[in-house]
């Protein structure tokens, strides 16, 4: 008898989780609370190029719960989810020919009982460019932000080794060119140290915590 009651009781818990994210993907909700309560994702979009334009395709991967952690110690937990979209502008006239491509991953902190973001943050973005515009020079290339992310079970988030780094792409240019050299940036203080920024929940709110 115990044994059964053991595994109705997992399947229960199995199947309330399953009900939670029935709705988590490309529907961008995630329902929970056995389907009592919803939270909408709103879109994110990147500023392309000097004249505006908005992507015209964008591809989303699926909406991922990273971790759940109590940061303002009342209620549910707040969940993070992290987001990972790829979005492409391709626009072309008489006067510009523009072609480029945004990757961007983010993570937001939800509070469930609130359903609102209470803190967001990206950790890595890419973007590739080629643009004519009549005027103005041409451009080409890539940019690139790379970052680690982690939370603690208090709910303060850390970002650290933070970079600027584009080595694989312009190291195969220049091979072909005959020469090694990378372009590579790391973000750093004023002792050489790389930054890591912590942000704290205080008084209903994150907040960056200074030295």
């Amino acid at each position: 008898m115990k044994n059964y009651r053991y595994v109705l009781i997992l399947f229960l818990s199995l199947s309330n989780l399953a009900v939670s994210q029935i709705s988590l993907g490309q529907d961008r909700r995630y329902v929970y609370n056995n389907t009592k309560d919803t939270i909408f994702f709103t879109n994110f979009l990147p500023k392309f190029s000097t004249i505006g334009f908005n992507p015209k395709i964008s591809l989303c991967g699926d909406i991922k719960i990273v971790d759940s952690i109590q940061v303002d110690g009342i209620g549910r937990k707040e969940l993070v989810f992290y987001f990972n979209c790829t979005f492409f502008n391709s626009q072309h006239g008489g006067t510009f020919d523009i072609d480029e491509s945004v990757e961007i991953g983010k993570y937001e902190i939800w509070n469930l009982d609130t359903k609102s973001v209470i803190f967001e943050v990206i950790d890595h973005k890419k973007t590739n460019f080629n643009r004519f515009i009549a005027g103005q020079p041409k451009a080409n290339g890539n940019t690139c932000y790379k970052s680690d992310v982690t939370f603690d079970d208090s709910g303060t988030i850390t970002v650290k080794n933070v970079k600027t780094d584009c080595s694989v792409e312009n190291e195969k240019k220049v091979k072909s060119r005959g020469k090694r050299k990378k372009d590579t940036c790391t973000t750093t203080d004023a002792r050489g140290k790389k930054q890591e920024v912590v942000y704290k929940f205080i008084d209903g709110k994150y907040a960056e915590l200074r030295n």
